[in-house]
This record gives structure tokens, sequence and C-alpha cells, in this order.
């Protein structure tokens, strides 16, 4: 049973009561528009919070309470969902249906108390903990810009979504990061919290009353004016495709195409993306890895991938410097293919069934139900998995290729290897 309720004006509670698992979920996030100016404290933030609360000030304190806890865990949540970015803590532990005595309560306390009872220290957050986990973000950073296929994605998106909320990371810059004090972080901190929806998602055998009056009587300092969510992505004039290139010394060049297609507004026309990406690119038995890698040998590996809440598809191929051309050709060649209707009954039955076993898989674990849901939260389409996958079951070759026709390229970034 799937429940969505409004506990105050802006602070949202999604309930998924099921008792299928032994474990049951909770997330407690903050919902902020995408923007380079406050990306990398967004990200940070969850991370300094659960360094410690006035309930467990250090980090051993809230570790034992966990142990005698039957184990559970807690952890932060940095997620970028279109032109949203979601930033709060979760918390995964046994479900009350198997224990003498209930535990939700004693988690929401400890979510609760993280969130709004850090350690602080001088207007600002501990600077012992800020400093440790400012340092894990930006090693963390710099790990990424060493990944050549991620270094390659931030190129092509930075050019493509110039002046676009979307041109920033997950995880903000690294420039902005180092700009960021314990101070101006606490004074962040105390902003978006009285200004930003907040979504809470329980999944577990509980009722879902106990727990809305529990967070409405924990959020009820913080009642104010309407939190109204990000806007939806604005619509882009559509341009000429932009290619650009730049070489480094590398044994595999980078091929990254970044297309822009119609954001899904029903479960209807997800499915038929999904279903899209699927016979197009994404996994094994996809046009894009049978005929350029399989048959025609022009890469080493290649995936597509896509944003719904932003209307994006991206092509990513590892590739020798001299397939450049017959690659691209090739990218294009097969999603002109999908958009003409070329999509034999194989191809359908062997994407709905990929995408099945996926939606199964979030049906049978506890924290990607709680991804799903959240994800949904920020977005036009609110749908259970059971509902997802009859979407799919129900997508026809044509509903595929009205899919793909939507589909418009936008700009190709190439990063070629040369020898030192």
């Amino acid at each position: 049973m799937l429940q969505r309720s409004t506990l105050l004006p802006g602070i949202r509670l999604t309930a998924v009561k099921s008792d299928k698992f032994k474990t049951a979920t909770l997330c407690l996030c903050l919902v902020r528009p995408l923007r380079a100016d406050e990306a990398a404290m967004n990200a940070l933030l969850p991370s300094v919070l659960l360094r410690g609360s006035l309930a467990y000030p250090t980090m051993r304190e809230l570790s034992r309470f966990l142990e005698t806890a039957y184990g559970a865990s807690c952890g932060a949540i940095v997620r970028k969902r279109g032109e949203a970015q979601l930033t709060g803590l979760y918390a995964e532990f046994l479900d009350d249906a198997l224990l003498p005595e209930p535990l939700l309560p004693d988690m929401i306390s400890l979510l609760g108390g993280l969130l709004l009872d850090p350690m602080t220290a001088e207007g600002g957050f501990l600077p012992e903990y800020f400093a440790v986990e400012r340092d894990n973000l930006r090693n963390a950073m710099e790990a990424e810009a060493n990944d050549k296929r991620v270094y390659a994605f931030r190129r092509l998106c930075r050019r493509m979504f110039r002046g676009e909320p979307f041109a920033t990371p997950a995880a903000g810059e690294k420039a902005e990061l180092d700009a960021v004090t314990p101070q101006s972080l606490y004074a962040h901190y105390r902003r978006i919290l009285t200004q930003s929806p907040i979504e809470i998602i329980y999944q577990g055998s509980s009722d879902p009353g106990p727990i809305a009056a529990a967070f409405r009587d924990l959020l009820s300092p913080f009642a104010g004016a309407e939190r109204p969510l990000p806007p939806p992505p604005a619509a882009v004039v559509q341009r000429e495709a932009q290619a650009f290139s730049e070489t480094q010394p590398l044994e595999q060049s980078k091929l990254v195409v970044g297309f822009r297609m119609a954001i899904p507004q029903t479960p209807v026309e997800l499915a038929a993306q999904q279903v899209l990406l699927a016979v197009y690119g994404a996994g094994p038995s996809s046009r894009l890895f049978l005929r350029m890698r399989e048959e025609q040998s022009l890469c080493y590996s290649v995936s597509a991938s896509f944003d719904r809440c932003k209307g994006t598809l991206f092509v990513y191929a590892g590739i020798d410097a001299d397939q450049y051309e017959p690659a691209l050709r090739e990218i294009r060649t097969q999603l002109a293919a999908c958009a003409a209707g070329r999509i034999s009954d194989e191809e359908l039955r062997f994407a709905k069934s990929q995408l099945r076993s996926q939606l199964r898989a979030i049906g049978d674990n506890p924290s990607r139900l709680e991804e799903l849901y959240l994800g949904d939260a920020v977005g036009p389409i609110r749908a259970t998995v059971a509902e997802r996958t009859a979407a799919v079951e129900a997508v026809t070759a044509e509903d595929v290729a009205a899919a793909a026709r939507t589909v418009r390229e936008d700009t190709v970034f190439f990063l070629k290897g040369a020898a030192e």
C-alpha cells in the first residue's frame, strides 16, 4: 500500500506499508533547486550532520546506539534528480513486526535529532567534524576527476547544459567546496531548513498514522509558509547539434553523445522511454551493444542512460581514436531505426523482460524502493512498482518509435586518446 500525505505545508510523507521485508527504511530529505552556488554545501551537509547530535555527540556514541538497535544503520543521501538536489539522511533497521518492542519511534527520534540538533560551536558546526567531512568530499571529487569516463560525462554536461542548472554535478564543484566554512555551512543549513520542501519516505509494516503524527510534532517548530518544490526544467529552444573534443594521453578514447527528449508526464510515457532505452542502448541485448561491439567491433564498451526528470538521453562508448566517425554514425543510425519503427518482436520481448527483472529487483529491495519513491517526490510521475510493470507490459513497438521521435541530438564530446 502506497500512501502519500501532507503533514505540514511543504512537508510530505510517503508511506509504503508492506510486511514483505525483515527490514524497514526511513529517510528524511530536504529538496533544493540544483544551483552551482550551493550544491557543494548541500552535498557536505548530511555527512557533517551524521558526525553527531546533542543526543549522540560522537560517532562512537552513535555507533553504540545503532549496535544496540539490532545492528541498524544510517547514512547520508545526496542525489540529483533533474534540476533538483536531494540532501538528507536515511536509516535501515529491523522491522517492528519482528521485535518484542517497537524500534521505529527510536529511529524517528534518531533522524530528527541528527537533522535538528547538530553539534555546533561559535556560530558554526564543530570545526573538527566539518574539516574531516570536507576533506572526505574533496577526496571523492578528486577521485571522480581522475575517472576519465566521469570526466568525459562532466565535460559534456558543462557544454550541453551551459546556463542551465543541470550543468551542476550532484555534489557541486571543488572550487565552491573549498570556500565553505563551518559558519557559512551552518548559516546555509539554518536557512534551507526553514525554506525547503521536506520529503519523508517510510517503508515497513507499521501503520502510517503514528509515523505522520511523530514527524508532525517533530517538525512543527519549522511550520510556516508553503515550501514549493523546485520548478520543472524550462523548455529549451532547439538548436543545431554541436561537437567538441579534447586530446589526452589515454590508451582508450571516450565518446559521449547527449540527446534531449520529452520529459514523461505519465507512467505510460515513462514506460515507452524505458523500453526505448532497453532496445536502443541499455544492456547486452540492446542494438548498440550488439551492432557496435559484437558485430562491428567499433567499441570496447557502450551503454545508454537517461534522466527522466530532465528529459535527457546519453550514450557513452569507449573506443579507439580512429573509430570516432563510424562509432558516431552507428549511434545515430540505430536511433533513427528505432524512430522509424524498425523494432522486432524479439527486441521488444527482450527489452520488456529486462525491465521486468529490474522492477522486480527494485520491489525486492527496501533501499531501492526508497530511492524510487524519493525520486518520484520531485517529478510529475508517482506510481507503484506494480503500476510501472503493467505500463511496461502494455508498450508497443509504435510507442517505442514515438518516444524515439522525440529524441534530438544536442552535443557530442570526444575525449581523444593519444600516445604521450
